[in-house]
C-alpha cells in the first residue's frame, strides 16, 4: 500500500478574508523557492511587475485544487442580481484578483508548507526577584596611590 500526501486546508485569520478557505497540494521545496522569490516586486519597473505578478499567479494556481470564492451575477446592466457564482479556479481568475490577496494565498502556502508553527503562548512571567538582584551595590573607593 503506497503513501500520500496530504492536502493543505488553508484558513485566513486576516478579517479581510474572513470565511475564505483554500484547498492546495504541498509546496516542493523548487515550487516554495520560486514562489518566495516572485514575492518580492519592484512596482516602479511595471512591465516587470506585470511579468512578475502573471507568474506568481501561475505558480501558486498551479497547487491550488479548491477554493470558496465568489462573485456578484451581473445582470446585463452590469448590477449584482443577488446570486453569488464561484470564481473558477485558474492562474486567470487569481491574476484577477487585487495583489493582497494573491500574496496573503502566497504567504499562506509557503507558511504551510515549509511547517511554520502558530506563535508560541506568552511567555512565563518573570517570577520573583533573584536574591543576587537584590544584594546592594556599593561603589568602591579607589585605591590610594603609591
Amino acid at each position: 500500500m503506497g503513501f500520500t500526501r496530504s492536502t493543505l486546508l488553508l484558513k485566513f485569520d486576516d478579517s479581510e478574508f474572513e470565511g475564505f478557505e483554500v484547498r492546495s497540494k504541498r509546496l516542493s521545496i523548487d515550487a516554495l523557492l520560486s514562489i518566495a522569490s516572485l514575492r518580492v516586486v519592484n512596482l516602479r519597473e511595471t512591465e516587470a511587475a506585470k511579468a512578475t505578478f502573471l507568474d506568481l499567479a501561475e505558480a501558486v494556481g498551479s497547487v491550488l485544487t479548491s477554493w470558496n470564492l465568489e462573485e456578484d451575477e451581473l445582470d446585463e446592466d452590469g448590477e449584482p442580481t443577488g446570486n453569488k457564482l464561484p470564481v473558477p479556479l485558474n492562474a486567470a481568475s487569481l491574476a484577477a484578483q487585487d495583489y493582497r490577496m494573491l500574496f496573503t494565498i502566497a504567504d499562506g502556502l509557503m507558511d504551510a508548507s515549509a511547517g511554520v508553527s502558530p506563535p508560541l503562548s506568552p511567555p512565563s512571567s518573570d517570577g520573583d526577584t533573584s536574591v543576587e538582584a537584590s544584594i546592594p551595590m556599593e561603589t568602591l573607593s579607589e585605591s590610594p596611590l603609591s
